[in-house]
């Protein structure tokens, strides 16, 4: 398991230690003993119930305890999951970015290695980039975070209206659904299976939040984006190049930070899961891009408790930018 995910259960870890030394303790004080002989003698038992007082008190705590360890075991398969999330994303980031999408080949945004922005953000070397929503790539990146994320989202009906959902989460419904029912063809046979998938992708994909930055390649040489070889370079002697904030270069590693508002049980372990997962993990230039006490998208606060739960993923871009389109331009 890497490192990452095994740091950001630590906390999750310790509580579930703490709570399972806690049931033991509540046990022994309740005075409670498992006899099995007595088992198979009580479904003809004709005699009266008279429990300790020890038992009756112990009792509620005892179902506490038990809420919480059920509560912070799925907080921490919650952290697994949207580490994965992350790395898939990062995954398709390497893979979209340096592709053209078709239909916009002759057009500046979303280009070979570039991705449509709205703003950027620099520091050290680092190019933080608030995507376009529109922007094709960036919106197969998001898919494949709310994706990786859709099977710890609730499956109830939480009320997310149709026209809520991006066309993306629609289309991976629709092809979650077929792929559920190529694997088991009896569960077409059962309605509530694809509601309860269309509920999952539904969470997943209003509840997802993707950002993205990429730093500049350093290697041996020195070379960088001020350095050449490079098809992006910065303060060119030639003041009709000009350097580009939204080009990632070859070699450039490219993060992708995750954020999922994690959906919590009803229960006692609410109260805690805000102090079990850490969420000052991620650097304060990308902090300051998450609003951490924004609400549950497209849900009532009385209707669902979750939180954030933050994970991130690097991966370095190997997409040469094709010299075809210049020597098309200079011909």
């Amino acid at each position: 398991m890497h490192r990452v995910i095994l740091e950001a259960c630590l906390p999750a870890t310790i509580a579930l230690a703490v709570a399972f030394v806690a049931l033991v303790a509540c046990i022994r004080l309740s005075g409670a003993q498992f006899r099995w002989r007595r088992v198979k003698k009580l479904h003809r038992c004709q005699d009266g119930g008279v429990q300790s007082l020890a038992f009756v008190i112990t009792l509620p705590l005892f179902v506490t305890i038990v809420l919480f360890i059920l509560q912070v075991s799925q907080l921490m398969v919650g952290m697994m999951v949207v580490n994965y999330a992350a790395f898939a994303a990062a995954r398709a980031a390497v893979v979209w970015l340096p592709a053209q999408i078709e239909g916009e080949l002759l057009t500046e945004a979303d280009n070979q290695n570039r991705l449509r922005i709205l703003s950027h953000y620099e520091e050290n070397d680092s190019v933080f980039v608030e995507p376009d929503p529109n922007s094709g790539k960036y919106e197969r990146i998001r898919t494949a975070a709310f994706l990786a994320c859709a099977p710890v989202a609730p499956s109830r009906d939480l009320g997310i209206g149709a026209g809520a959902i991006s066309h993306s989460g629609q289309f991976a419904a629709a092809a979650a659904k077929n792929v559920y029912a190529s694997m088991s063809p009896d569960s077409s046979s059962n309605p509530r299976i694809a509601q309860r998938l269309d509920n999952k992708i539904a969470y997943a994909d209003l509840n997802t939040d993707v950002l993205l930055e990429w730093r500049d390649a350093r290697n041996s040489s020195g070379r960088n984006t001020y350095v050449s070889p490079t098809y992006n370079p910065r303060e060119h002697a030639n003041t009709a190049i000009m350097w580009r904030p939204y080009e990632v270069g070859w070699q450039d590693a490219v993060t992708v930070y995750v954020v999922h508002r994690y959906a919590l049980f009803p229960g006692p372990g609410r109260w805690l899961a805000q102090r079990l997962v850490w969420t000052d993990s991620f650097p304060e230039r990308i902090r300051a891009r998450i609003q951490l006490d924004q609400p549950n998208q497209g849900l009532d606060e009385q209707e669902i408790s979750t939180v954030l739960i933050p994970a991130s993923a690097t991966i370095t871009n190997e997409g040469f930018k094709s010299i075809g389109p210049f020597i098309h331009a200079s011909n």
